[in-house]
């Protein structure tokens, strides 16, 4: 039997590895990070828990978001087996870790409950719960956001209303930001034509730094309220919010940065999604903190230098 998903994934991922440069360079050692991350912490139960969990959640994340689960139902043979083998592809060198562990069970577990995962698919109703998004937020900054949450508020709404109540909780509203987060990053697959890029500026390194800094602004003024009411009911996370602010302010200056490394007007973003959900992963790893960071510098290189194409400096 042939795996035509598996094949366009390897083909995306060498395609990455191809054009990533630096990027392809630590990736190895990125992932030799995260597997080592995965082991200690399946060492602990309530780590262990965590680490099923964020892996369970970003599959479910994926599967919820991508586009291609009807054209994949209806003419790929076999499309729950290979959906499956694709999270499972995704998840499997960081759960194994947990077979040389007491918690030796979470691996078994994931790969059970990841059985049912492709066959997620939500049919949201056509009408948007916010008809009028677009005099909220300015179309020629934010045509992202506009598209992704009337296309994601049946996702997005519920994890940030959980969040809000759950916001005296140590730890859930951190999951269900990350979470939140790692949504959001999927806004950043379309791409739009020339003349939205140039509303506002006419030089490429400006129009960067101002959508940095006007969608920066958007995930702090959304996160703030809740990490702010968790770190009054636990103080000691205070360090711990602040910290977990900057790392998704940095996984969002990632992905814009990534979607414009490889920008073509008015077309989908066809780059794999292996480093983003990599690199959404490290957000939660300590050790790791600093890639999103990372990732974000190499790709505004390349970013840069794809916009000059489109931009008359």
């Amino acid at each position: 039997m042939t795996y035509p998903l598996l094949r366009i994934r390897y083909c995306q991922l060498l395609r990455i590895l191809k054009e990533g440069g630096l990027g392809s360079i630590l990736l190895p050692f990125f992932i030799a990070g995260l597997v080592k991350a995965s082991y200690v912490g399946y060492g602990q139960e309530d780590h262990a828990i965590a680490i099923t969990g964020i892996l369970l959640l970003l599959c479910v994340s994926l599967q919820l978001s991508r586009k291609d689960k009807s054209f994949v139902r209806l003419h790929v043979l076999g499309w729950h087996r290979q959906m499956y083998l694709e999270y499972v592809l995704l998840t499997i060198p960081f759960a194994i870790t947990a077979l040389f562990t007491k918690q030796y069970y979470h691996f078994p577990l994931l790969l059970l409950i990841l059985f049912f995962v492709p066959r997620l698919h939500i049919n949201r109703p056509k009408v948007t719960l916010i008809p009028n998004l677009s005099r909220v937020l300015n179309p020629s900054d934010s045509i992202e956001w506009i598209a992704g949450i009337r296309n994601a508020v049946y996702t997005i709404l519920p994890v940030y209303l959980l969040a809000i109540i759950g916001s005296f909780v140590r730890i859930l509203p951190l999951i269900l930001l990350w979470l939140m987060t790692a949504t959001i990053i999927n806004f950043y697959n379309e791409f739009e034509d020339v003349q939205s890029l140039r509303a506002i500026h006419q030089n490429a390194r400006k129009f960067l730094h101002h959508k940095m800094l006007v969608h920066a602004k958007r995930i702090i003024f959304l996160y703030s309220p809740i990490l702010i009411v968790n770190a009054i009911f636990n103080p000691s996370f205070i360090d711990i919010n602040i910290l977990f602010m900057l790392v998704q302010v940095a996984l969002i200056i990632f992905a814009i940065n990534m979607k414009y490394s490889s920008y073509v007007p008015a077309t989908k973003n066809n780059t794999a999604n292996s480093i983003v959900s990599l690199v959404i992963i490290s957000a939660v790893v300590p050790y790791l903190l600093p890639l999103p960071l990372i990732f974000a510098f190499i790709y505004y290189k390349k970013a840069i230098r794809n916009l000059n194409q489109y931009f008359h400096d």
